[in-house]
């Protein structure tokens, strides 16, 4: 680590599997265009990656949440529960392999039928699911990127609506929401 603490030019070092630890890290701390770190599967800490962070803020650390969220996002049989247990079309139980999507949550049904009516006029069910209101991103640039947002790729931040230009961008934020409280303009008080 002596060595690459040296690289005053460096932004992403990969430390994936090796033996670095929270003593390890410390070197890092001069490196001050390090923008990205990778510690899956290392001997680091949580908290040795909290204080590499104090002296670096910027710097983004995956401690293997990003590569686990993306896994769970390739296998078929990772997906979001329902946040229903009784069909907003005919108030039957809902069958959980019959889905569709509102407002980035998954919405089960007790057949095709009524997943093909709800698609039809989705608003129109909106109040049996505790979804009132069609809600509105609080920015039009994603956070982690710079690009321009799809308003279907959301999460929560403090209660608000948060657009991502991709599920990529999406998962790096539900990893360490924290690191872009400042892009969003929700820094803690």
């Amino acid at each position: 680590m002596e060595s690459v603490a040296g690289l005053r030019q460096l932004e992403y070092l990969n430390l994936y599997g090796t033996q670095v630890t929270d003593r390890g890290l410390a070197r890092l701390r001069d490196l001050k265009r390090l923008d990205k770190l990778f510690l899956w599967q290392s001997q680091a800490t949580p908290e040795g990656a909290a204080k590499l962070r104090e002296a670096l803020p910027d710097l983004r650390i995956d401690l293997g949440e990003d590569a686990e969220a993306m896994l769970r996002g390739l296998d078929g049989d990772a997906k979001p529960a329902p946040i229903n247990t009784e069909c907003p079309v005919s108030g039957k139980a809902i069958d959980p392999a019959v889905t569709s999507e509102l407002d980035g949550k998954v919405v089960a049904f007790c057949c095709a039928d009524c997943k093909a009516k709800f698609d039809a006029d989705p608003d129109a069910f909106r109040s049996k699911l505790g979804l009132d209101a069609p809600r509105t991103p609080i920015n039009t640039e994603c956070p982690v990127s710079g690009k321009p947002v799809d308003p279907a790729v959301t999460s929560e931040l403090d209660g608000k609506l948060v657009a991502f230009c991709c599920a990529n961008c999406k998962a790096k934020f539900d990893a360490d929401p924290d690191a872009f409280r400042s892009k969003l303009g929700l820094e803690r008080k």
